[in-house]
């Protein structure tokens, strides 16, 4: 009996070293591949568009269009982040762009950055009346870029 039990023993505790030294490592869940469909700012507040590639499910599906413009743009899988230059993990060097393709690290908003108004533009000089709104997309905030620049 004795000797059943150390071989079990045995056994368990080399099953268990061997599960151990295979760990796999998880993938990257906060990163995304997407292009930048829209730029925005005054009155539709400062934002960059970006319809996601992947992961699927993260953005939001729906239309815009500026007021008086008959050009529609429709999108599945949008998320909006702050403007570059409103995030300091961003270099100058990268310029968004309409087409630009990213390949980036997101997180979720913080309290005070949702506190900030980072998507508000701050040079306005004048009100802006109800008709204007940002597009409605879920926003989020870029950690990182992994494009090369």
């Amino acid at each position: 009996m004795k000797i059943k039990f150390f071989k079990l023993s045995v056994f368990i505790l080399l099953f268990s070293l061997i599960s151990a030294g295979c760990h796999k490592e998880e993938p990257i869940t906060n990163r995304a591949t997407g292009e930048i469909i829209l730029i925005t700012g005054m009155c539709y507040g400062e934002a960059i568009i970006i319809e996601v590639d992947a992961p699927v499910g993260i953005g939001k599906e729906g239309s815009f269009s500026f007021v008086g413009d008959t050009n529609v743009i429709e999108y599945k899988n949008a998320v909006s982040v702050p403007v570059f230059s409103k995030i300091p993990e961003i270099p100058d060097s990268i310029i968004p762009k309409v087409g630009l393709y990213l390949d980036f690290e997101f997180r979720e908003l913080t309290e005070q950055e949702k506190a900030a108004g980072l998507f508000k533009d701050t040079n306005l000089s004048h009100p802006c009346l109800a008709i204007y709104g940002p597009p409605n997309t879920k926003p989020y905030m870029i950690t990182k870029i992994y494009n090369d620049y």
